[in-house]
């Protein structure tokens, strides 16, 4: 029974399937119930699915694109709000003196 497994993990995977590897990255293990499995390295196994490119490059580059955007729009909104702010102030501050000028002016001509 072994001879016959050993015969057909040669069959289907040459000397790399009975040696566990060897150089190629491979090595193949049957299980009991006749099937098996080969080990790959990942990084081939990465390419041969992308097709040899990196699937994250393009995300990347857009992502850098969106922050960059997120930036530019978080700068423009604090600098709208520091110019309310400040027209906010120049408006509610003199409103204030002339409110208290008037209440001074009120006070001044209801004692004489």
């Amino acid at each position: 029974m072994a001879k016959k497994n050993k015969r057909s993990t040669y069959d289907r995977y040459g000397k790399e399937g009975l040696t566990g590897g060897g150089g190629g990255g491979r090595a193949h293990y049957d299980d009991h119930f006749g099937g098996g499995f080969t080990f790959r390295n990942p990084e081939d196994v990465f390419r041969e699915f992308f097709g040899g490119r990196d699937p994250f490059a393009d995300f990347f580059v857009v992502m850098v694109l969106v922050v960059e955007i997120v930036v530019e729009v978080v700068v423009m909104v604090v600098a709208a709000v520091v110019v309310v702010v400040v027209v906010v102030v120049m408006v509610v501050v003199p409103m204030a003196v002339v409110v208290e000028l008037v209440m001074v002016l009120v006070v001044e001509v209801v004692m004489v």
